[in-house]
């Protein structure tokens, strides 16, 4: 009987040798362990021709299981852990984009060309009123909930504000068709301190302006209505000192200013005449933000 004739099965021939026929076969008989004939019978027919060291070897390793619980367990929290990481990641995404949104949102816009430089400084304010035309026709079609209004201070030390408000007309037209007041810290009528350092770069002058922002008001200004920005500077040696800023050439923004108050006119009355199209006075920027 040949050696494949007598082993049947690989582990066989990788412990006995060789199927070359001109090889001595080192096949010896196997011992085999048991406690019975019947065991003995038993063992023989499920491992024939293995030693006994071979058979506890290949019982230990039926014994194993397929899938621990060890490795199950791993499994179950490496899962866990990639869900929790493409979650995270998924939350972290959505924040990024939803403060570009919300940068976008809130970005200041210019509703209209603003002042460009250079600019001139006009002085002796007091007593006087400076009206700035926000024409509709100007208007860039951003929409925006507020209107936030720049002011340019290039002299003096403070500004006595009496007053501030917002005149809306139809395009085109001088009929006063509502009023808005207008306010910095809450209040349409403050004390600006141009000279504090921490409020405006020192000194001011033509080429190192103050521009002081005022309060967003709640007015969406809209194409089909003009605007009308008016500011009175009470009598006052301050504002006798100060000075504001003004452009040198035309924008969409045009100014004059008339001696009295001129920000107590009321629904129906008509907006003063005077404007020349000259560039506004203190008003420089109507942004959204």
């Amino acid at each position: 009987m040949s050696l494949a004739n007598l082993c049947g099965d690989p582990l066989c021939l990788r412990r006995f040798g060789s199927l070359d026929p001109t090889i001595p076969a080192r096949l010896t008989k196997p011992r085999i362990i048991a406690a019975s004939s019947e065991a003995k019978e038993k063992s023989l027919v499920r491992f024939p021709y293995r030693t006994a060291t071979e058979r506890q070897d290949q019982q230990l390793l039926a014994k194993i299981p397929q899938n621990p619980p060890v490795v199950g367990k791993f499994m179950r929290i490496m899962k866990v852990s990639v869900k929790f990481t493409l979650a995270f990641s998924l939350l972290l995404m959505t924040l990024h984009f939803a403060n570009i949104a919300a940068a976008q949102t809130t970005a200041p816009k210019n509703l209209l060309a603003g002042v460009g430089g250079p600019i001139t400084a006009v002085g002796s304010w007091s007593n006087y009123s400076a009206l700035s035309l926000i024409p509709g026709a100007g208007q860039f079609g951003v929409t925006s909930a507020n209107t936030v209004l720049y002011l340019g201070f290039t002299g003096g030390t403070s500004a006595v504000v009496s007053n501030m408000v917002m005149y809306k007309t139809a395009r085109g037209t001088s009929k006063i068709l509502s009023v808005t007041p207008v306010k910095h810290g809450g209040v349409s009528n403050p004390v600006l301190n141009i000279s504090s350092t921490t409020t405006c770069p020192q000194p001011l002058s033509i080429t190192n302006p103050c521009i002081v922002r005022l309060d967003p008001t709640v007015l969406a200004l809209s194409p089909l209505f003009d605007y009308y920005f008016v500011v009175y500077f009470a009598t006052n040696t301050n504002n006798q000192a100060i000075s504001g800023a003004t452009g040198n050439y035309k924008t969409s923004l045009s100014g004059w200013y008339i001696s009295g108050d001129e920000t107590h006119l009321k629904v129906g009355q008509s907006i003063p005449a005077g404007n020349s199209g000259t560039g506004p006075f203190f008003l420089m920027y109507v942004m959204s933000n």
